[in-house]
């Protein structure tokens, strides 16, 4: 056992329940609980959706350190919903290790951007958007849809519940047509022209990315230096972490080097497993801070191929606009463990590797 596990599982002991939750409701419960006991600052943010049976939902918001800081170092999680249980499990198991605070920093936890999609068990949130292409200047124009999208629409988006209907079948024919790489690229980057249909990146900001630019412009006025790391599951080996680099005033070798990680650019290629898109966090943190030095990170922890998420995700998809909808469905379970698998080994290394991560990214910035 390497010494930042036996620190993990000391952290775990305390709280009385490992860092993993079942749900999103309780996930927000050991993450305020955690947070409350370790003296943060707590924010909750009001969202008009609701839960399954009603419940209210919240953007929250832990920080740690000054109250108007020159140095922030943030991770946020939950924003693509459904991955949101890696990213809480790894922000729970940090509060009760945090690294040491420079005068005038701070560390700030944005535990889940997407509680609708969190507590619906969706990857997307309650007008099927994908936040993380949401980000974007409603005031600019926003790429087309690619071409290979609207050829390949039909196939992602059947107007029906799911049911065994040869997917992978289906998908190997796609990819025979267009290239895995082509496919992957025009059904991954987002598309603006079918709000019922996969990775639909909205027709204006969302009410979470409102609420939630509204608290950074609030909070963080005056910033120097803001670091970020967004925390996400799907792609990559399994239960390795990736980094994909998408702002940065260093290298990308040069800051791996300092983190003592491999990091890549956002788009690693034809041979990564990596896209590019465009609305992401990113985006706003330029528009907020144009004067600011950022850092911007994507930590992604893999699970399973490109296909099987995919199938997940389209299965869950046709269950939600044209099915029950209900969360205990087949297709509700499938995509969580897609995205959140049940491996006592994989859950252990995401928080391992997570929680570390963040330790060398805060001696990097305070240093």
């Amino acid at each position: 056992m390497t010494e930042n596990q036996s620190r993990i599982d000391s952290s775990a002991d305390e709280l009385g329940e490992p860092p993993f939750s079942p749900t999103y409701f309780i996930a927000r419960d050991k993450f305020r609980k955690a947070c409350g006991k370790a003296g943060a600052d707590l924010h909750a943010l009001p969202l008009t959706a609701r839960g399954p049976d009603g419940q209210p939902l919240f953007i929250d918001i832990a920080r740690f350190g000054a109250s108007k800081p020159d140095r922030v170092l943030l991770l946020s999680g939950g924003l693509h919903g459904v991955e949101g249980f890696a990213g809480s499990a790894v922000q729970t198991a940090l509060v009760n290790q945090l690294p040491p605070l420079s005068e005038g920093g701070a560390i700030i936890l944005v535990h889940c951007l997407n509680p609708f999609g969190m507590s619906w068990l969706r990857r997307w949130n309650e007008s099927n958007v994908d936040l993380n292409r949401n980000f974007f200047d409603p005031t600019q124009n926003q790429p087309s849809t690619p071409d290979a999208y609207r050829k390949v629409e039909q196939f992602l988006n059947p107007p029906r519940p799911p049911s065994r209907d040869f997917f992978l079948i289906k998908a190997a024919w796609q990819i025979a047509r267009f290239g895995f790489s082509n496919l992957k690229q025009a059904v991954a980057s987002g598309q603006g022209e079918y709000p019922r249909g996969l990775f639909f990146r909205g027709r204006d900001r969302e009410e979470s990315v409102r609420v939630y630019r509204a608290w950074l412009q609030q909070h963080l006025a005056g910033l120097d230096h803001l670091f970020v790391i967004d925390l996400h599951t799907g792609l990559g080996p399994f239960g390795h972490g990736s980094i994909y680099q998408k702002l940065t005033g260093r290298d990308s070798g040069e800051l791996g080097d300092l983190l003592n990680l491999p990091v890549e650019m956002e788009a690693p290629g034809s041979k990564g497993v990596g896209y590019h898109f465009s609305g992401g966090q990113d985006q706003l943190l330029l528009e907020l801070f144009p004067r600011s030095r950022i850092d911007y990170l994507t930590l992604e922890f893999g699970t399973y191929g490109n296909l099987k998420v995919l199938k997940a995700l389209r299965a869950e998809n046709q269950h939600h606009h044209f099915g029950s909808g209900k969360i205990d469905h087949w297709s509700k379970t499938d995509l969580k463990n897609a995205f959140c698998p049940p491996s006592e080994e994989w859950r252990r290394t995401v928080v391992e590797q997570g929680v570390e991560l963040v330790r060398r990214a805060a001696k990097y910035l305070w240093d």
